[in-house]
């Protein structure tokens, strides 16, 4: 429900209970027994859910053609026009944090230097990559294979690096050259897959 039905409602309910408390004896007795009846109307049209954000959770939002971000109160709400909403609980604050910075400086865009509005834009298209690949992703067992080892691979190389026990190791960059090399490779054998498979699919035509 919007804030201005809201806003009607509530004072419809006032316009009414005024109406009542003129017409009652015991104006405090009949004010608390609108008040409960009021209260279990509203338990009784309370559906169970499995999250729920109400408008006054928001905080702020961006939105786009195709999704909306918005910050609340306890963690980031995602939605896309194409039917996927995620939520990020409060308590995953880099998650959080990011998402938060995005909304923060959509309007603060325009006075950001030329590499900063570079920065943004990447960071932007690369969440967007990212939380909509649950969308392009899970249609198809061959990408839902080759993300799931392509994450595998990066998340590996991060451990590796991590546990190293020689410290100026590991003040060294994460080798990205070595992880993109791996992840080219499976993208090759991808292809060649999807090649392969719609070559039998037009000769079986």
């Amino acid at each position: 429900m919007d804030k201005t039905k809201n806003e009607e409602i509530k004072l419809k309910i006032k316009e009414k209970t005024k109406i009542m408390l003129a017409q009652a004896k015991d104006k405090h007795f009949m004010e608390k027994l609108i008040g409960d009846i009021l209260s279990l109307k509203g338990q009784m049209d309370v559906e169970p859910a499995h999250y729920y954000v109400g408008l006054n959770e928001v905080i702020d939002t961006m939105e786009r053609d195709e999704y909306r971000i918005h910050v609340l109160n306890n963690g980031v709400h995602f939605e896309t026009k194409g039917g996927l909403d995620i939520f990020i609980d409060a308590k995953y604050q880099a998650a959080c944090g990011l998402l938060e910075d995005v909304v923060r400086f959509k309007d603060k865009e325009k006075d950001l230097s030329e590499d900063d509005k570079q920065v943004y834009a990447t960071t932007l298209k690369n969440l967007m990559y990212v939380l909509c690949a649950p969308l392009w992703v899970l249609g198809s067992q061959s990408m839902t294979t080759f993300l799931g080892n392509a994450l595998l691979v990066m998340l590996s190389a991060q451990s590796d690096w991590m546990s190293q026990e020689d410290e100026e190791k590991r003040k060294q960059p994460i080798p990205t050259l070595d992880i993109a090399l791996k992840v080219k490779e499976m993208c090759d054998m991808l292809i060649v897959h999807i090649n392969e498979k719609n070559k039998d699919e037009k000769e079986g035509d």
